[in-house]
């Protein structure tokens, strides 16, 4: 079997939080910095998702940190049904 006979799959998660806020900020030397920030607390969303060529496949957001059981899920319910029976799946760090 060639290597073109396989759909190539890349996937990752990562995350990010709803707050915009910058911690640092630039004024004329000499001067002090003077800003309010929000004390609210955001949230941070985490996403999971495939790649396969400029398509993205299966992505899923969820609230908080990621766990062996929702990868698992994730990888069962969504992510396989989505593929051609020939794919070749690379992770993110995978060693």
């Amino acid at each position: 079997t060639r290597r073109s006979d396989y759909q190539t799959v890349y996937l990752d998660e990562t995350g990010f939080d709803t707050c915009l806020s910058r911690p640092y900020g630039r004024c004329p030397k000499g001067q002090v910095l003077k800003a309010k920030i929000s004390g609210k607390a955001y949230r941070r969303i985490s996403l999971v998702a495939a790649q396969i060529g400029n398509k993205l496949v299966a992505p899923m957001t969820y609230p908080h940190t990621m766990t062996a059981a929702l990868f698992e899920a994730w990888f069962e319910r969504c992510l396989l049904p989505a593929l051609d029976r020939k794919s070749v799946i690379i992770l993110d760090n995978a060693r």
